[in-house]
């Protein structure tokens, strides 16, 4: 399996991220779209 050399850094994903979700088959319609939010921390 190839790794991405820029997720080589897994501190770069640290902090309060926005998302929306679109064009998933799992989704209420074809033009759905939900937002939401994603915190990701360090933890050892």
């Amino acid at each position: 399996m190839t790794r991405n050399p820029a997720l080589a850094d897994p501190r770069l994903l640290i902090g309060l991220w926005r998302m929306e979700l679109f064009h998933g088959a799992f989704l209420p319609g074809s033009g759905a779209r939900i937002a939401g939010a994603l915190s990701v921390e360090w933890i050892e």
